[in-house]
């Protein structure tokens, strides 16, 4: 891919976005990534950094699918779309990149499971659902559920720091 569509613009948007977590190089691999996603049928067109790409194939990436909380994050940057843009794509692996820092993956980890900064007992049975192994009966997810909240009220009194890292870190 000699004429690679990531202007400079676009790469120097993202890069400021990130706060220089990926280098212009790994923003042009992510874009082949993303390419790769979705690719155009017309092989003589270049990819597009506007085109949106559907979140089940962004959650089909080994590097992605495995984290729970993938889908919420999607779902929260993308409330009316099923799609996101390559833009959102980088920032997608930033957030789950093991180098980017912690108040950015404890943003995210409570946007996922608060509503009104209090851990929210549908989002956090939601997100244990697909935590724990498939035969586990909703009652024994309910329990772990209460077993955290009686902790307290705020994301601070219910998970750890390496709660947090843990689970917002995928293999980048």
């Amino acid at each position: 891919m000699g004429n690679t569509p990531v202007t400079k613009e676009l790469s120097g948007q993202i890069l400021k976005s990130t706060e220089g977590c990926f280098q212009s190089e790994e923003i042009t691999k992510l874009f082949r990534r993303f390419s790769e996603l979705n690719p155009s049928d017309d092989k003589d067109k270049q990819p597009n950094p506007d085109g949106l790409i559907p979140f089940e194939k962004v959650l089909k990436l080994h590097e992605l699918e495995k984290i729970p909380l993938t889908r919420m994050v999607l779902k929260l940057m993308a409330p009316n779309d099923d799609k996101i843009t390559f833009k959102q794509f980088v920032e997608l692996v930033w957030i789950f990149c093991s180098s980017s820092p912690y108040n950015l993956k404890h943003n995210w980890f409570s946007r996922c499971l608060t509503t009104n900064g209090k851990v929210d007992e549908n989002k956090t049975f939601a997100f244990f659902k697909t935590q724990l192994h498939p035969n586990f009966q909703d009652d024994f997810i309910l329990q772990v559920c209460q077993n955290i909240f009686d902790r307290g009220n705020s994301l601070e009194d219910c998970f750890s720091k390496d709660d947090v890292a843990h689970h917002m870190t995928g293999y980048f």
